[in-house]
């Protein structure tokens, strides 16, 4: 009997979520839809706090990051400072350390800031 149940609570959930209506685009899609007649700047709420990452991640980490394309959609109306430069860092992996740490009053595992990192190899 207990077995029934189950099924049928499933077969519910299945139902619901398959009735619940349609998907609706967000923001991001809207904005996306109407380039390249933007007016203005997207509503975004500011971030408060540091990005909180799972336990797993505290510790020092060495990361290892390759440049393998550089797009600039909105060139040349918008020119971003150091996108020519940047050029020289394609296909060339970047090696830098992270360090998480657990936050005491909150408990939670944040990334550190400000540490130096040098180009592979070098």
């Amino acid at each position: 009997m207990a077995i029934i149940r189950v099924i049928w609570g499933l077969c519910l959930v299945v139902t619901l979520l398959l009735v619940s209506g349609e998907a609706q685009a967000g923001p991001l899609a809207n904005r996306i839809a109407a380039f390249p007649h933007w007016d203005g700047k997207p509503a975004v709420a500011s971030a408060k706090g540091d990005l909180v990452y799972p336990d797993w991640m505290e510790g020092t980490w060495l990361v290892t990051s390759t440049l393998v394309e550089q797009v600039a959609p909105l060139a040349p109306t918008v020119v971003t400072p150091g996108f020519e430069s940047n050029r020289s860092h394609l296909n060339q992996p970047i090696s830098f350390p992270v360090r998480f740490h657990n936050q005491q009053p909150l408990l939670s595992v944040i990334s550190s800031r400000f540490l130096p990192f040098t180009r592979k190899g070098t």
